[in-house]
């Protein structure tokens, strides 16, 4: 398995993992306040082993608490993709 197939497998149990921690959080209408919304567009992002091509998934918090999605496979300061 390719590291990329690894980090994206990753990213979508974060992900999971985050939307299930915040499942019970509603808005005054009933609606889910933390969901995905898609991804933002892949777009190549070049490291030492070469251009990767990296999607980042668009979460949306309607309850306005400031919740955020970070994934351990990125470095937050560069966003790139940690390869190791």
């Amino acid at each position: 398995m390719s590291k990329v197939t690894q980090n994206e497998e990753k990213k979508a149990t974060e992900l999971g993992e985050l939307l299930n921690r915040y499942g019970n959080v509603s808005t005054l209408g009933g609606q889910r306040a933390i969901v995905c919304n898609g991804y933002l567009p892949t777009r190549e992002v070049l490291t030492a082993v070469g251009p990767v091509s990296v999607r980042v998934p668009k979460v949306r918090d309607r309850s306005g608490s400031g919740v955020k999605f970070n994934s351990a496979c990125r470095r937050p300061e560069t966003g790139l993709n940690l390869t190791t």
